[in-house]
């Protein structure tokens, strides 16, 4: 298709609202971006990243890849932008110490959910007896405080047995009493009574993380910072000295959901927050006093659990410069999870499970958005100016908060769609 009148007209790809071409379209799935009067550009010229650490992100093939410091976290799923975690185990990966790991023998060796770490299998021995896995000793030691949600994870891959079961660690102050147990035959967990979320997220070569989650009652130190994880049966067993499992890359967090995985050795560890920061035309217009966003993003492998997790896109502006929403909002807008609604902290969006579009328009005379599934657009008269704000942020501001969902695309026009068009981009 061409475009006449416009400079470096867009190729097919680029998005269109109705015969409209985006100004600016990040194809970030497919590693493509085109900028009006430009032409073809790359993600680092729409995109400053700053992050002070690695990080892992997953393919689409379901492979963890690690990204160095201040490298745009992109894969062939999109872009995930997190707010900065902690992971409060140590020896995570190959539980080399400060993890109780009675009863077993090695077995076999298989590339890990990064290829690039061989994982050994843990083999329950033949004699009858707990076979258990437990982060229990050293720096694995920790204080749960009541109130605070907490999230564990880890990497499984069955190599013979197909389930796990999860014991709340000992003396801690979690409301479940029986084990929960997750069936990899199946993908089914049960006993989950107690938890306020849990999931499986299926990866290449057989592996899949296994996330939950549950709120401390009450203050507790000493206590073991992930509870026994025992192999096929809760109790006593004599294994056939062959069969076994593949664990992995654990994870412990202080928060109500889980994050992507942060490599530890001999201490914790932090991953930082993504910050970033948009560059050019991309900037300039998410802060204008008129235009249209379209985003396309998919959840970070959440199953249909309920987890209570932010879910959180769009382009916001620094605190420091103002507040270009209306109201106070720190937001230029987002999605969240919720019912498509505006309020005064940002366009809200149902983003529980899936890949969901969402569009949203402003002027000086209001706002809308419209999201996958929506049959008419949600308005309200609210202005959106940009108070004097100078950057622009992607995410709902400086600091990601965009965590658990990988950005496909994102695209920009210069001037306010309309509903129709809102609709069909969203569909």
């Amino acid at each position: 298709m061409i475009d006449l009148g416009i400079a470096n007209p867009p190729p097919d790809w680029v998005l269109r609202a109705g015969d409209v071409p985006a100004d600016v379209d990040a194809d970030i799935d497919n590693d493509r971006y085109w900028v009006r009067g430009v032409g073809l550009v790359s993600a680092s010229d729409l995109f400053s990243t700053s992050r002070a650490s690695t990080k892992y992100v997953t393919t689409a093939s379901g492979i963890l890849v690690s990204l160095g410091a201040n490298v745009f976290p992109r894969s062939d799923k999109g872009s995930l932008l997190e707010v900065g975690k902690t992971n409060n185990l140590v020896q995570s990966r190959d539980f080399s110490a400060n993890w109780s790991k009675p009863n077993f023998i090695s077995g076999s060796t298989v590339a890990g959910p990064d290829p690039l770490f061989n994982v050994v299998a843990l083999v329950p021995t033949t004699t009858s007896a707990s076979h258990y896995l437990k982060a229990d000793s050293g720096l694995n030691i920790v204080t749960f405080t009541s109130g605070q949600y907490y999230t564990w994870s880890i990497y499984f891959k069955p190599a013979g047995y197909n389930i796990l079961r999860f014991e709340k660690p000992h003396n801690t102050p979690f409301p479940w009493t029986t084990a929960i147990q997750y069936d990899a035959s199946t993908d089914t967990w049960s006993n989950t009574g107690g938890l306020s979320s849990w999931s499986s997220e299926l990866l290449a070569n057989g592996w899949r993380r296994l996330k939950f989650s549950a709120l401390a009652a009450a203050t507790q130190a000493g206590v073991p910072a992930f509870g026994a994880i025992y192999i096929n049966v809760y109790g006593s067993f004599a294994g056939d000295g062959t069969s076994g499992v593949y664990l992995a890359n654990a994870q412990m967090e202080n928060s109500a959901y889980a994050t992507s995985y942060i490599p530890t050795t001999a201490s914790t560890a932090v991953r930082a927050s993504d910050n970033i920061t948009l560059l050019g035309l991309a900037s300039s217009m998410s802060l204008s006093p008129a235009g249209s966003a379209f985003f396309s993003a998919r959840v970070n492998g959440f199953g249909t659990a309920g987890e209570s997790v932010p879910r959180s896109i769009g382009f916001g502006a620094s605190q420091t410069f103002g507040s270009p929403m209306a109201n106070g909002s720190n937001g230029r807008w987002q999605a969240w999870n919720g019912t498509a609604s505006l309020s005064s902290t940002g366009v809200l969006a149902d983003w529980t499970t899936g890949v969901r579009n969402a569009v949203t328009t402003w002027d000086a005379t209001g706002r809308t958005v419209t999201m996958t599934g929506s049959a008419a657009v949600t308005s309200d008269a609210n202005p959106i100016g940009n108070n004097g704000a100078s950057t622009a942020y992607l995410g709902s501001n400086n600091g990601g908060n965009m965590s658990s969902l990988y950005l496909s695309r994102a695209a920009l026009w210069r001037t306010r769609l309309s509903d129709a068009a809102a609709l069909n981009l969203a569909a």
